[in-house]
């Protein structure tokens, strides 16, 4: 019965030991650096349906700098540029900006949330809002970063999931 009790103890501890070394890397991991967009899945709050509407293989940076600023540029998969000559160049140029997401300002990072304060966007709309992230650190060099259920003004409600690889 002791014995029992004494593993019982042990397990506890290794199970609470985890728990506190997970925050404890959680609250010590830092974003400073360039990391390069590996993912964005989009999942919708009534269904639970994950799409990836900006492709397979979207391209994207974000670069925590060291003094607290954050820049992000994301682009959807297949975008081509406006030829000068086309008929449709100005509707060419509306979609590019629908198939984009760039934004910028200084951010703060606490108890696995980042809450970026945006001051320039590629949507006007945005500059003045706070964009949130929860972050899970997967290991010292990729992350995952989603955000709370977002409107997309089509009606449509989803999280979107972003993950990171650290390339510097």
């Amino acid at each position: 019965m002791i014995i029992h009790f004494f593993r019982r103890m042990a397990v506890s501890a290794l199970f609470l030991g985890t728990i506190f070394a997970c925050d404890a890397r959680a609250d010590e991991f830092s974003l400073t650096g360039t990391w390069t967009l590996q993912s964005m899945v989009f999942v919708d709050e009534a269904t639970g349906k994950a799409t990836k509407d900006f492709g397979e293989h979207p391209k994207g940076y974000s670069i925590y700098a060291p003094g607290g600023y954050l820049s992000v540029v994301i682009n959807a998969e297949g975008r081509q540029p406006v030829s000068a000559t086309s008929d449709h160049a100005a509707e060419q140029r509306a979609q590019l900006l629908t198939s984009m997401v760039a934004h910028a300002g200084p951010y703060r990072f606490s108890d696995g949330k980042m809450v970026l304060k945006i001051e320039v966007a590629q949507d006007p709309r945005a500059v003045g809002t706070e964009l949130i992230r929860f972050i899970k650190v997967i290991d010292n060099n990729q992350l995952e970063a989603a955000t709370p259920i977002t409107d997309l003004g089509n009606g449509k409600r989803v999280k979107i999931v972003l993950t990171w690889h650290r390339v510097a």
